[in-house]
């Protein structure tokens, strides 16, 4: 124990200078980092009244509903809400 206080008294000024040089780093980055929001989401488009044996054919109805959902999902109008 002895020792340990003999080098903290010793080193003082280095661990002064190191915490203030990273706390000043660490707040510079904060200030100057924009901030991001990110979200996810998952969904599931489906065909009402849909059977295996139709599955296929539904596929392509199924395909260009998920673009027209990209399209919303990705517009203004729902950013601005999200935010």
């Amino acid at each position: 124990m002895k020792a340990y206080l003999t080098t903290v008294r010793v080193y003082w000024r280095t661990f002064v200078i190191t915490s203030g040089v990273l706390l000043a780093a660490g707040l510079t980055w904060l200030s100057l980092t924009p901030l991001q929001y990110v979200s996810n989401v998952q969904l599931l488009v489906s065909i009402n009244g849909s059977s295996t044996a139709t599955a296929y054919q539904n596929d392509d109805v199924a395909s260009g509903r998920v673009s027209s959902y990209i399209a919303l999902l990705t517009s203004d109008v729902v950013s601005q809400r999200v935010i």
